[in-house]
């Protein structure tokens, strides 16, 4: 009895501390992303796509009306116009609504605060999804090797939306991995509002759960999808054939460019587009046919999380348009590698350095980027990773073999 308010003064004081360092960090967080903003050109950034496509949510402006589109920059001071028109599928503008009806700089601090809020819960959720008794020693080493990891820069500082689709795919990782799979596919059309790399994923995890037969994880899909479409329809009825013609005209501006297998066709067909098209074709049914087998062989034992892993790699070789900042989604699948060298008993200090060494693998690439003036060599990076799940995978398999055997 007399022992009884020593842990409640203790817990007390343990809250406290917690709370102490919860603002704090918070805090810098803040800090970080006013400097982010401020050091950098924003007003002429990917960002202000984002941020003009929900303001016009409350303006009823239609941003695939190139002329309000072009007002809308000029209204704003901005100068830089990539696009004439919105290039992203209408139902995003609602996602965006609450930061469009904020002052430009305001939301874009709040979206950069935002984005390192969710990479860091991404993170901390994905690292223990390890095996439980080696999460607490991997933190360090994992969330330096998040910190200094290329794409995060390129994402952080464009105010892309790439890792607020990290932060999706971790929780549908989350949700799979504890059979919850109706939940977790509703979440997954948000992921095709940025169809280049969310559509490929969606297909690919699709074949998946048609292979396993799973109803729930394609009945969840379905009524998502359908509700995304409605809201669209809602917006403007005729949103799917406009933004249809727009994405044909970016995806030709851009063709051949991509640190994709379309940018390592167009460098071996030196440029040529009727020659990268066939070469490019080729290689990707090539591509999808050696998957699918991979998918059929290990169907019966395979994670939620590696299909997951795999879906993600394989969008990012295929797609025909994408750039460097949407290999944040790499985080997921380096993190189920580093899960696998534990479990098979590697080193420590191996399985500590896999994200580091990434790390110092993807700035070499940066710097023969450099040195080309183009992106494409960093095809190599998911083309690695994707090898890795394979090979990971089907080693497994084979000492599952043994010790039947």
């Amino acid at each position: 009895m007399d022992r009884s308010p020593l842990p409640q003064k203790s817990l007390l004081k343990h809250r406290w501390f917690q709370l102490i360092i919860l603002l704090v960090g918070l805090s810098c967080l803040v800090f970080l992303s006013i400097k982010i903003v401020t050091l950098r050109d924003y007003l002429n950034s990917d960002f202000f796509t984002f941020w003009l496509g929900g303001h016009m949510v409350w303006t009823g402006e239609n941003p695939y009306f190139s002329t309000d589109w072009i007002n809308g920059h000029h209204l704003n001071g901005v100068t830089w116009i990539p696009n004439s028109k919105f290039v992203y599928p209408l139902p995003l503008t609602l996602f965006y609504a609450p930061l469009g009806i904020l002052p430009y700089f305001e939301a874009y601090i709040i979206y950069v605060f935002l984005l390192e809020v969710m990479l860091l819960l991404s993170t901390y959720w994905l690292i223990h999804q390890l095996p439980e008794n080696k999460v607490n020693p991997y933190l360090l080493p994992v969330f330096a090797g998040v910190i200094l990891f290329r794409p995060i820069f390129s994402a952080l500082f464009g105010g892309q939306i790439s890792i607020a689709l990290l932060f999706i795919m971790t929780i549908i990782t989350i949700l799979w991995s504890k059979n919850k799979w109706f939940l977790g596919s509703v979440l997954l059309p948000i992921v095709a509002l940025k169809p280049n790399i969310g559509v490929p994923i969606v297909l690919v995890l699709s074949s998946w759960f048609i292979l396993k037969k799973n109803i729930k994880v394609l009945s969840g899909l379905i009524v998502s999808s359908f509700l995304l479409l409605g809201i669209g329809f809602f917006q403007n009825p005729h949103w799917i054939s406009e933004y249809w013609n727009i994405g044909n005209t970016k995806l030709s501006q851009n063709f051949g460019l991509s640190p994709t297998i379309w940018g390592l066709a167009s460098i071996l067909t030196d440029f040529n587009p009727q020659v990268t098209l066939k070469i490019g074709v080729i290689l990707t049914i090539l591509i999808l046919i050696f998957t699918g087998l991979i998918l059929f062989k290990v169907r019966k034992f395979a994670s939620s999380t590696w299909i997951i892993s795999i879906a993600i790699t394989t969008s990012l070789l295929l797609t025909p348009y994408t750039w460097s900042y949407d290999q944040v989604l790499l985080i997921i699948p380096i993190l189920w590698l580093i899960s696998y060298l534990i479990k098979i008993n590697k080193p420590f200090l191996l399985n500590a350095t896999v994200f580091l060494l990434i790390d110092f693998f993807a700035l070499f690439l940066l710097y023969i980027s450099a040195q080309m003036k183009m992106e494409i060599i960093n095809f190599l990076l998911p083309l690695v990773i994707w090898l890795g799940l394979i090979f990971a995978l089907l080693d497994s398999k084979k000492r599952m073999d043994t010790l039947v055997l």
